[in-house]
């Protein structure tokens, strides 16, 4: 029958036909290209400059993917504006998964730092994995009658005010470790900034400031030397440098969970089959035996979370942090 006299039933049935055919067609245009991913060198662009943690990590990774992916992968240092530059970039850039970003722990923070960004980190970029993750490491000094997270509590609840903790700088992790500690026990302590950790370690074995959620790197050493006491670690898991301490959650503190952490992202609607792969391949790159031991040498763990396990904890953590980042009035510098 000539189309022009078909029925309205008939035409809707072949537009239908030729939607579904459509809806196919693309479909198997996604898990073409998912398969033959990547088809050019990959770039990974990173917020901070060389040296530090986050450059570290992105530099471990882009060996991992390179050799499993057969494809280079090349580290591209944006420095400026906190990161957002480079994250302007990565928002810009074409789904297809050859534009990454490595973030650190300030992502959790990024919305009250800079209330006016051009974009929604949140919604406009598609996580992808946390691939490294570096606990922190309650430590007070000695001479008190602290052995224990019940310990601290009480003995911060019959003394307010008078215990002081020390961080390394304001807004730092270790200052914001111990406003959530006080936030979430209803205690009150004095915060000490420094301007670096070496002289805060300094004071706090000489009992000049009394405790610290520290880096695992900078105290592991004192404590096993006994000159600070160790009483849990801050990961949502413990920490595999120091297995025997339990976790500030694990001794009764639950959600607790201070640290520094790099995570990947990609621009958002890229393929969800070209994520799920860039995924298996960090999990299996940065958990390989040499990564992991590098990474342990400072302190940091590596992660197994998919996909879906990331943006969950990036939706209680976001939130979380900046809330507590506008309550104490912290700014970008």
């Amino acid at each position: 029958m000539d189309s022009r006299h078909a029925g309205p039933g008939a035409r809707n049935g072949r537009l239908c036909i030729a939607l579904a055919a459509m809806a196919l067609a693309a479909g198997n245009a996604g898990a073409q290209s998912a398969a033959e991913y990547p088809v050019r060198p990959l770039r990974l662009l990173a917020g901070q400059p060389p040296g530090g943690a986050t450059d570290t990590v992105a530099r471990i990774m882009a060996q991992k993917l390179a050799e499993s992916m057969g494809q280079p992968v090349v580290v591209e240092n944006r420095v400026g504006g906190g990161g957002i530059t480079a994250m302007d970039t990565v928002v810009k850039a074409a789904p297809d998964g050859h534009t990454l970003m490595i973030v650190g722990t300030s992502f959790l923070v990024l919305t009250a730092l800079y209330p006016d960004l051009p974009f929604d980190p949140m919604k406009d970029l598609a996580p992808i994995s946390r691939a490294a993750n570096a606990p922190s490491i309650l430590v007070v000094y000695p001479g008190l009658p602290i052995k224990s997270i019940k310990d601290l509590i009480d003995y911060a609840k019959a003394k307010p005010a008078e215990l002081n903790y020390v961080s390394s700088a304001f807004g730092s992790a270790g200052h914001m470790g111990g406003e959530l500690f006080q936030r979430m026990t209803g205690t009150r302590m004095t915060h000490v900034p420094y301007k670096a950790a070496a002289p805060a370690m300094v004071d706090l074995i000489a009992g000049r400031v009394q405790l610290s959620f520290a880096s695992i790197s900078s105290a592991l050493g004192h404590v096993k030397a006994g000159k600070l006491r160790a009483i849990g670690t801050t990961g949502d898991k413990r920490s595999s440098i120091a297995p025997d301490l339990p976790t500030v959650a694990e001794a009764g503190l639950a959600g607790f969970e201070v640290g520094s952490f790099q995570g990947v992202f990609t621009t958002q609607r890229t393929p969800a089959t070209v994520i799920a792969k860039l995924n298996r391949e960090i999990v299996r790159g940065m958990n390989a035996p040499d990564a992991k031991a590098r990474l342990a040498a400072d302190g940091t763990d590596t992660s197994d979370m998919s996909v879906e396990e990331f943006s969950r904890w990036l939706n209680v953590q976001v939130p979380l942090w900046t809330n507590l980042a506008k309550s104490i009035g912290l700014q970008a510098n």
